[in-house]
């Protein structure tokens, strides 16, 4: 057993502690014209996108920090004047 333990000891020494973020997922539904301005917001605010969809428009699917919905609820209208659908799980 004490084999072990100091075995241990070290592993958990040199474990990089890593903030919890807890995120949500949500999706984007814009038409062409606002794409290249959506992902370069999306981009400067370090949401994820996980998933663009081009069909009769463009749907991004995404992952946020909580801490960031508003900002991007907010960012994405005020740059788009209200035409974006944004729908979180």
């Amino acid at each position: 057993m004490r084999a072990y333990s100091g075995s241990v000891q070290s592993g958990l020494e040199k474990l990089k502690l890593v903030e919890f973020k807890p995120i949500k997922s949500g999706r984007l539904k814009f038409s062409y014209n606002y794409d290249n301005q959506i992902q370069q917001i999306l981009r400067q605010l370090g949401i994820t996108m996980t998933d663009i969809t081009y069909t009769d428009e463009v749907i991004v699917n995404i992952e946020s920090p909580f801490d960031l919905i508003d900002r991007v609820n907010e960012d994405i209208g005020n740059h788009t004047k209200g035409n974006v659908r944004i729908e979180w799980d």
